[in-house]
């Protein structure tokens, strides 16, 4: 019998964020894998696991997702705002292309 299985389904998420705040993400994603519930909190922590694997759009969708389920949490919606901003800024950056020169670039290199 699966360990995770016999918790309960706030055990279960309690775990998946114990397993991410040490660095496991992919422990962290396999756990939420298995909790047939879709919450507020569950896309949160699905959120916070794709930031770490840099996954930002997806990130963007589950965290509009705990906003919407759960639209009093003051977490979710700080988290969803620096996110959009962060991503509203990698945008520009893109957009605009790389302005650093060649003696930019050398002169880091040099530090």
């Amino acid at each position: 019998m699966n360990y995770e299985n016999e918790l309960s389904y706030e055990e279960q998420l309690d775990r998946a964020e114990k397993e991410l705040a040490e660095g496991y993400h992919d422990y962290a994603q396999a756990i939420i894998n298995l909790i047939p519930v879709k919450s507020a909190r569950k896309c949160y922590i699905q959120s916070e696991i794709y930031a770490r694997k840099q996954w930002y759009n997806e990130q963007l969708k589950q965290l509009k997702a705990a906003v919407k389920s759960a639209p009093k949490n003051e977490t979710y919606k700080e988290r969803l705002a620096e996110s959009e901003g962060l991503k509203h800024c990698k945008i520009k950056r893109e957009q605009k292309g790389s302005t650093r020169t060649q003696g930019d670039r050398n002169e880091n290199s040099n530090r």
